[in-house]
């Protein structure tokens, strides 16, 4: 089994909004990674890790991440700055304003992240490059599971969220294209600060709320292409195992314990 935490949506933002409210819900879930039985092999930040894309913001949290026990995968998103993430995180490929594309063998599983995000853009694309990346990234390491990191999730269908809530229909499909025949077992995403499972042709997609706020897709203002965002945060526990695909959602406001049934009850009872 590979097991991973996919946190999302920081939005660091060093002495200015709200920076206390989300780096305490990282350290939260730092405290509970480094808690967890099994241990993640891995944990996923799959982008908007700063609210300003400056370098204070990145240092802020890098100290708070230096406690985690287990890896990072970093994705970027339409809030970070290329080249101030790669001036405080060393060692990522790449000119210092160019994709943050790359790949890793870990956990037994094939983790390849994409960076869609556009300067200056709400909205993520691809380019070419990257495209012709991923099929070859793809085709390395057969056999192992596949998983895809990429801070904008995919576009679904007309009327299935707003275009700056996804990649585009043109990328979306050209994204397809370049997966057809090739083995994928999961995409990684954030974005849209909602607990979400996406079944795109086929792969699920997993988004979560993050940890700076959550949106309300119930509100009335989204028919206007309006967000609201609303208190909350959240993260997911993904479990890859020989079977299948375990991924729970998990929100990090504070919930009174009811009762506490035994273990030994509980396996009397199964």
């Amino acid at each position: 089994m590979c097991r991973f935490l996919h946190v999302t949506d920081i939005h660091v933002t060093a002495g200015r909004d709200r920076p206390e409210e989300s780096l305490a819900a990282l350290d939260r879930v730092v405290a509970i990674a480094n808690g967890l039985r099994p241990p993640p092999d891995f944990v996923v930040l799959s982008g908007d890790l700063t609210d300003e894309g400056d370098r204070e913001s990145y240092a802020a949290l890098s100290a708070r991440l230096a406690a985690l026990e287990a890896p990072v995968i970093f994705a970027l998103g339409n809030h970070d700055d290329r080249a101030a993430f790669r001036e405080v995180f060393g060692g990522h490929p790449g000119a210092a304003d160019a994709p943050l594309d790359h790949e890793s063998l870990i956990g037994g599983v094939h983790v390849v992240v994409l960076d869609t995000s556009e300067p200056g853009r709400v909205s993520g694309t691809l380019e070419a490059g990257q495209l012709e990346y991923l099929a070859a990234a793809l085709d390395r390491n057969p056999g192992l599971p596949k998983v895809l990191v990429m801070h904008h999730p995919p576009f679904l269908e007309p009327g299935a969220g707003r275009r700056w809530s996804q990649l585009g229909a043109e990328d979306t499909d050209r994204l397809a294209r370049t997966l057809a025949g090739r083995e994928l077992t999961l995409i990684v995403s954030g974005h849209v600060h909602l607990d979400r499972l996406r079944l795109w042709r086929g792969v699920p997609v997993v988004s979560t709320a993050g940890l700076f706020a959550a949106s309300d897709p119930t509100a009335p203002e989204t028919a206007e292409d309006a967000m609201r965002f609303v208190a909350g945060a959240s993260y997911a526990l993904c479990d890859l195992r020989d079977g299948g695909l375990d991924v729970t959602f998990l929100p990090l406001s504070e919930r009174e314990t009811l009762r506490v049934v035994p273990g030994s009850v509980m396996r009397a009872l199964a």
